[in-house]
């Protein structure tokens, strides 16, 4: 479902925002 994938997305943006590579 693309919920799904935009949960998937969201995490993974958290994850960057969390730990940015700059």
């Amino acid at each position: 479902t693309p919920l799904q994938t935009l949960d998937s997305k969201i995490v993974g943006y958290g994850a960057l925002m969390l730990m940015p590579r700059r």
